[in-house]
């Protein structure tokens, strides 16, 4: 964290701990409560203040040096795998479903139902982004806010506090994001295939 201190979410029991020095007391060091059963994530917002992602409620939290939380993002989806920063401010949150959440805590290989099964990377086309093959990209044919039956979600968390989902797909199950510097938008590592979202 900026004043130098290492913060650490828990399983089990949903806590965040601030940790100042070597064998602080847990009691000590608790810096918020989630009332969720893992803290699944950590980032920091542009501010300094620690963002947590949490599981089995899919929340985004903001939480202030003080220990105050704000809920940023209910995805709907059972767990916040992932959280980065933008340089303008936006917070992008990975969310995946009972079905991905559960095949990555257990360690197996995650089931997908894609039809590709060369294991050669491909990008991944998202609202119209050249999909890599010299053709003109086809439309999606379910809307990247219908959330049934999804795997896994990418949401945009605006400076202003809007949100929106930016990708979803019911076959693909994502595990990583990372910043896209030289595009803008964030870069999603999957189980099965990859793609940057502008």
């Amino acid at each position: 964290m900026p004043d130098g201190t290492l913060a650490a979410g828990t399983g089990d029991n949903g806590k965040i701990y601030r940790v100042k020095a070597a064998n602080a007391r847990p009691e000590d060091s608790l810096l918020y409560d989630t009332n969720e059963t893992h803290v699944i994530s950590l980032g920091l917002d542009r501010q300094g203040n620690l963002l947590a992602g949490t599981d089995p409620g899919g929340l985004v939290l903001r939480i202030t040096s003080d220990g105050k939380a704000f809920a940023l993002l209910d995805a709907g989806l059972r767990e916040i795998h992932s959280l980065v920063t933008a340089p303008d401010g936006s917070i992008y949150a990975l969310a995946l479903s009972d079905a991905a959440s559960s095949s990555s805590r257990s360690g197996g290989a995650p089931v997908s139902t894609s039809s590709d099964t060369s294991g050669v990377s491909t990008t991944v086309v998202i609202s119209g982004v050249d999909d890599g093959s010299g053709g003109t990209p086809t439309p999606a044919t379910r809307s990247r806010n219908d959330l049934a039956n999804v795997r896994s979600a990418v949401f945009r968390i605006l400076p202003d506090g809007g949100a929106d989902t930016l990708w979803s797909s019911t076959t693909v199950t994502a595990f990583a994001l990372a910043n896209d510097t030289a595009r803008g938008g964030v870069l999603v590592g999957t189980s099965d295939k990859g793609g940057s979202i502008p």
